[in-house]
């Protein structure tokens, strides 16, 4: 953290710069003359501020504070000895942003800077990160885009899109200016940038935040898909869909997703046209480019595949993916090996071949056979006849009368049956954050018609979903003493405040982020269930947006 104390007698502010220093902080000491070059190059994450110019008697603590406000986000500190007389705006003192303290005790400043040190560093870098890898992905200019003349502020205002209809949206963005471009305008721009730029944008971003939140040191990746409706187009084959000769049919893409359950963030995806869509696929290509430390893939049933397991094992990761049960028809059923008990732990050996051959068919709990129009990429009629592959199967009981099955390479020594079941339940978390990127940061309102605009607008949601989950995941929540509930934060409300922080202009002052989110909180009500409403979802019209 880089702290800037305003003050014209050193000696008075030693404990403070002593302090920084000791905790391997920037820190300087200015005069109120050298102000206007020190803060432009200086850049500090937060300010102490005399009031009183000692030297020259006069009382520039207001000018300056303005100066700073309109600078953009960071703490300041008044630390003065005219603290009890000195008069603030109204806007100051809604802030928390502003503390006054008086000089003679320094133990408070230091009290409040170890505070706020890692919410300001956070907050402050975020911002830079995200302006990094904006520009980095302007300047991949040949291979992302058909003109040389792309606009910064036009991919940053499809960033902070949201579900409103895009006239609305721009007069907003640029603050009802005459300026203000139009639709047709800003269509012919956006067609000069390439789906690719955003797709380019989300990874730059996402690796300037590598979190290392971790299971047992160990990332947890979920993957999961989701098809979002677009609008009506009967032409194009890949999208639509047509139930009934006589019913309207709809158009869908599908987003096939990684997203981190510790750092709760997206780290990759793949989105496909909906009638081409194909989920086992998209996982195996995620797993392939996935790079980091070592993970545990963690998926539903619908991934259910031997090619998806030999992907994890070749990547040297493991796999945690819940299977149809032994009573059903999936990979489980079909090992006759494992006990009648209800609830087992074992280790399964299986050889999976493409061939047919006698001895293939009379040991059925030793080899696999993997039809040829099943896709198996360590597997021909050739050289690679054979795959040995080591599974652990673990059943165990989800209510009084119901199992789930789950299929994982992870060691019993260190996983225990209950430790699988827990990790399996974590994986709700990818469902979750579906809801919120589609109705919070409104992925479902899309501001397009042709595939390759609403492919940008998915990637735009999903670099501001990461933005928006790495600031607040790092607002402390304090939780009251005596309180029935425990509680969380309000991660709808949080996104709509990091939108707007985003969304600010340079010269405009920014809001109190961590203090508008730390007070949107929810009560954590355990043991709660409600049946999972499940309903057809059409697009939403362009004529029918809410202004």
């Amino acid at each position: 953290m880089k702290v800037l104390i305003v003050d014209d007698k050193e000696d008075v502010v030693k404990g403070i710069r002593d302090h920084c220093v000791d905790r391997g902080w920037d820190c300087s000491v200015i005069s109120f003359d050298t102000f206007d070059k020190s803060i432009d190059a200086y850049s500090p994450d937060t300010i102490v501020l005399d009031w009183k110019d000692d030297i020259s008697g006069e009382n520039k603590g207001n000018e300056l504070l303005e100066k700073i406000w309109s600078s953009g986000f960071k703490p300041i500190i008044i630390f003065s000895g005219y603290a009890d007389v000195i008069t603030l705006e109204d806007k100051y003192q809604r802030s928390s942003l502003v503390k006054v303290q008086a000089k003679g005790d320094e133990e408070p400043v230091i009290e409040y800077l170890d505070m706020i040190v890692n919410f300001v560093s956070v907050i402050t870098n975020l911002k830079d990160e995200f302006n990094t890898a904006l520009i980095e992905a302007l300047n991949s200019i040949e291979p992302i885009s058909k003109t040389q003349c792309i606009s910064e502020e036009i991919m940053k205002f499809m960033l902070t899109m949201e579900g409103k209809a895009l006239r609305d949206e721009l007069l907003e963005y640029f603050d009802f200016d005459s300026s203000t471009p139009s639709n047709s305008a800003f269509n012919q721009r956006r067609a000069q940038i390439l789906p690719e730029a955003f797709e380019f944008l989300f990874q730059e971003f996402t690796k300037s935040f590598n979190d290392n939140a971790a299971y047992k040191g160990l990332r947890l990746i979920a993957c999961d898909g989701s098809d979002l409706c677009i609008a009506n187009n009967p032409k194009d084959e890949t999208t639509y869909f047509q139930p009934l000769p006589d019913r309207k049919g709809f158009n869908q893409l599908h987003l096939n997703a990684f997203y981190d359950l510790c750092s709760r963030r997206y780290t990759d995806a793949v989105i496909q046209p909906a009638r081409l869509k194909n989920e086992n696929s998209a996982m195996c290509e995620l797993i392939d480019r996935y790079s980091g430390q070592t993970a545990i893939f963690i998926a539903d049933r619908g991934y259910e595949n031997y090619n998806i397991f030999a992907h994890a094992e070749h990547k040297g990761m493991y796999y945690l993916i819940r299977v149809k049960d032994v009573t059903s028809n999936g990979i489980a059923s079909k090992l006759t090996m494992l006990p009648e008990s209800d609830e087992f732990d074992e280790w399964v050996n299986l050889t999976l071949t493409k061939k047919q051959t006698n001895e293939v068919k009379a040991n059925p709990q030793k080899y696999r056979i993997i039809m040829k129009k099943t896709p198996f990429d360590y597997l021909d009629l050739h050289s690679n006849k054979f795959y040995e592959i080591k599974m652990r199967v673990v059943r165990f009981p989800i209510s009084q009368d119901s199992y789930e099955c789950i299929i994982t390479n992870l060691p019993q020594e260190k996983f225990s049956s209950g430790e699988i079941k827990q990790l399996y339940a974590k994986r709700w978390g990818i469902e979750t954050s579906f809801r919120e990127l589609k109705y919070a940061l409104g992925l479902t309102r899309f501001h397009a018609k042709k595939p390759e605009y609403i492919v940008q607008e998915i990637w735009s949601r999903m670099t501001l979903y990461n933005f928006c989950e790495i600031i607040a995941t790092n607002v402390v929540v304090k939780q009251k003493v005596g309180c029935k509930y425990i509680y969380q934060l309000n991660y709808t409300r949080a996104m709509r405040i990091c939108c707007h922080f985003l969304s600010i202009k340079e010269e405009k002052a920014p809001p109190d982020v961590e203090y508008l989110i730390g007070h949107e909180l929810l009560p954590v009500r355990s043991g709660r269930t409600d049946p999972r409403k499940v309903k057809p979802q059409s697009a939403i019209s362009f004529l029918y947006r809410a202004a």
